[in-house]
Parts: structure tokens; C-alpha cells; sequence
């Protein structure tokens, strides 16, 4: 019989985290320092990495629930427990605190970094799941998070059409360094927003079978409606004071970057990034 989801909070009250840092905080000093650690202390890591604004934070509340599950923990969309607990951001977190009282196999990581550039390909403890989405949505979606935060705003002043074309080379080299051939199927999970989108139960069953998380087709239902973006969103706007605030779980939905974009630059991200998008197609698992 599954425990109260306050026991799960009791669990992980432990860590002794700053969860109060504000999101998207980056700190590169930060970042290289928790990278020098997992490789120092030789730790089995799994990095849940995209691109920003293709359905990292998504993926990892629904990673949250099945991890929860595992321990026989109920769940629901309202989580106690924030998924940052359960999977810390390696720009943020100090993981060297996180890690003493960690109490899930392996230790899971957020990273916005490719795998590429975290060095996935030299350390045989690590392994990620790396999640990509249409340029011309995940873009569109870049350029509201920018209007979200006051310190980002002055990035997106030249309106969505120019923020999109500025960002796409950053794109590019993500998600090509993501299906560079140095990686195998054993180490790096490649998946597509859209596969999620379309049906998370059965991405995030192939996900729990790929990280050998022994969950049931009840477990990964239940995982993947609680987490159902639309009921994420709705969460969100139920706690959001400032009703004028761009939403983080914004739409969430598959080709709305087409409805905002002109034409000419929908052409440009199309000419520059089919290939890539073919190849990336084609390694998925």
C-alpha cells in the first residue's frame, strides 16, 4: 500500500537546500564546480539536458512521480515535494550537500548544457536523457521566458522575429552536439518533445525501461496523468499572484511558434535546421 506523499516530504526534508533561488539562475562557477565533483567522486549520474524551453521541467515532474512511485510513495499533481528535490539543476544546486542524503540510484541532474559540452562521452558513470523540440516552438517559447524575467527582457527588445533568428545558431549547436556520433544508445536517450506530447505514456514507459526503474503500466499511467501539462499550467496560474506575469508551463503546445512567426523567418529555420532535425530523427531510441 503506498505511504502519504508526506512521508515522501519527510524523506527528502533532509537536503540541506536553498530552494528559494530564483529560476534560471545561472552560475558558471557553480556549475563547474558540482561537474568537478561527480567527476571527482566518480558518481553515477543521469542528466535529464535540453536546450531551454523544450520540455526539460516537464520531463522531470513526470520523472519526479515514477521516482516517487518507486518508493512506494502516492503522488499527485500536486506535488509537496518540488522537482528540483527529487532531480537538483546543476546551475543552481550545490550537489556535493544534495548528494549526502540522496535517496534515489542513480543521481539525476538538470542541465541545460549539451551532452556533448558536459562531457558525457568521458566519463563512464554518466548517462543523460536528452530531450529536443521544434526549433520554431521551442524558440517562441525562449522568447516569453525572457519576458518573464526582468533580467532576461532586454534580450527580446527587437522583437520575437529577430530573438528567434539571434538564438537559432545557439539551437544549432545544441541539439547538433547532441547527435554527435560519439555517443551511444547505452549512455544518451534521445527523445522528441513532440513523441512526449503526443503520448507520454508510452515515451515515459520506453524512458523507466531505458533507466531500468521496475515501475508498472499502472505506475507510468498514473505518473503521466497527474503530470499532464495542461493540469501542471493550471497549477501554476492557481499559485501565480501577479495575473500580468508570462506563465512558466505557458502553452506547451505543438506548432503554436507558427501563429507568431512571419513567414520569412519560419523559411530561414526550416532551410537551416531539416537536415539536423532528419538526423536527430533518425538516433532517436
Amino acid at each position: 500500500m503506498n505511504k502519504p506523499i508526506h512521508f515522501a516530504t519527510k524523506l527528502l526534508s533532509k537536503l540541506n537546500i536553498n530552494w528559494s533561488q530564483k529560476e534560471n539562475q545561472s552560475n558558471e562557477s557553480l556549475e563547474q564546480k558540482n561537474l568537478t565533483f561527480l567527476k571527482k567522486e566518480k558518481i553515477t549520474t543521469c542528466f535529464i539536458c535540453s536546450y531551454p524551453r523544450s520540455g526539460n521541467t516537464w520531463l522531470r515532474y513526470l520523472l519526479a512521480d515514477c521516482l516517487l512511485q518507486q518508493k512506494n510513495y502516492t503522488t499527485n499533481t500536486h506535488l509537496r515535494i518540488h522537482p528540483d528535490k527529487a532531480i537538483p539543476d546543476i546551475q543552481v544546486h550545490e550537489l556535493s550537500k544534495i548528494y549526502k542524503a540522496y535517496p534515489f540510484k542513480p543521481f539525476y541532474v538538470k542541465s541545460h548544457m549539451d551532452p556533448l559540452t558536459l562531457g558525457l562521452q568521458k566519463n563512464e558513470n554518466w548517462k543523460a536523457i536528452y530531450i529536443y523540440r521544434n526549433p520554431i516552438d521551442s524558440l517562441t517559447s525562449y522568447f516569453y521566458f525572457h519576458k518573464r524575467n526582468p533580467e532576461l527582457k532586454a534580450k527580446n527588445n527587437k522583437g520575437i522575429n529577430r530573438f528567434v533568428l539571434d538564438e537559432l545558431p545557439n539551437w544549432l549547436n545544441h541539439v547538433r552536439n547532441a547527435t554527435n556520433n560519439k555517443f551511444q544508445k547505452t549512455n544518451l536517450y534521445l527523445i522528441q518533445y513532440e513523441d512526449l506530447h503526443a503520448n507520454s505514456e508510452k515515451t515515459l514507459k520506453h524512458i523507466c525501461d531505458w533507466l531500468n526503474l521496475p515501475l508498472s503500466i499502472k505506475d507510468i499511467f498514473n505518473a503521466a496523468e497527474k503530470s499532464k501539462f495542461e493540469k501542471l499550467r493550471a497549477r501554476e496560474v492557481s499559485f501565480e499572484k501577479d495575473t500580468t506575469r508570462v506563465l512558466f508551463f505557458r502553452k506547451g503546445l505543438v506548432g503554436e511558434g507558427k501563429k507568431e512567426l512571419k513567414k520569412d523567418t519560419i523559411s530561414v529555420i526550416k532551410t537551416r535546421t531539416t537536415s539536423l532535425l532528419e538526423k536527430a530523427a533518425a538516433k532517436k531510441n
